[in-house]
């Protein structure tokens, strides 16, 4: 998408570093939805390099409000939260220029307003859910800190093996069962432990996977295999 001199963006770092997550995910996310997007409005987010702090480039997105609020539809009620007001700020930074400073000093006081809201509602929701002993155990796609609930239930060992080969089982499509076998020997955990480790794992990043597709027949035996999609 080609971006005019007057439209303002933001960049996937300031979403990841709002939405408390890491850029790398974020990156991913934005891509997983590019598609869905082009499909509807016609064109693709604006890819960009940036300069680290050891000098080299890396890509970062420049989106637009548009764009931040379809993006933001995969992040929880806080981070979509900050993302609105983040906006609001810079719109209302841009129409500083033309405005009395009486008009200035109402918005300003309409977004304190709205900031206290939010860090009320925050603190209530915290207040509830230690009185009623949850431990955010909740859906883990609107959850930021569900990969530490993964580790605490299935250790943080299985946590990296699934996260350094789950871009190769999707692009595989379908994995042999016995492959399995000797990956969850491996880590001395059971069949139905590791399983299920990698299907919490997907659904928390919105992956399809079949544990048990069958792909062919012999004579009363199927053919099993572990499917990966998105």
């Amino acid at each position: 998408m080609e971006l005019t001199a007057k439209q303002q963006t933001i960049t996937s770092r300031e979403i990841a570093e709002m939405a408390g997550k890491p850029h790398n995910d974020v990156l991913k996310s934005i891509r997983k939805m590019e598609t869905a997007w082009e499909k509807v409005n016609g064109g693709n987010f604006s890819l960009v390099d940036y300069t680290d702090a050891k000098g080299e480039k890396r890509p970062q997105y420049l989106l637009t409000k548009t764009e931040t609020l379809y993006i933001a539809t995969k992040f929880n009620d806080e981070a979509r939260a900050r993302l609105v007001l983040r906006w609001e700020e810079l719109e209302r930074n841009d129409r500083s220029r033309a405005l009395p400073p009486e008009i200035l000093l109402s918005l300003d006081e309409k977004i304190r307003t709205a900031r206290h809201e939010l860090d009320r509602l925050i603190q209530t929701r915290d207040h509830l859910l230690e009185l009623s002993g949850s431990t955010m155990q909740d859906e883990y796609i609107e959850n930021e800190g569900w990969e530490n609930t993964f580790i605490d239930k299935f250790g943080e060992e299985l946590y990296t093996h699934i996260h350094e080969n789950i871009d190769q089982w999707i692009s595989a499509g379908d994995i042999p069962s016995c492959d399995f076998n000797v990956r969850y020997a491996l880590h001395g955990v059971t069949s139905q432990k590791f399983l299920k480790a990698i299907s919490e794992y997907c659904d928390a990043m919105g992956i399809k996977f079949n544990p048990h597709k069958v792909v062919a027949r012999r004579g009363k035996t199927a053919v099993r295999k572990r499917s990966f999609s998105y």
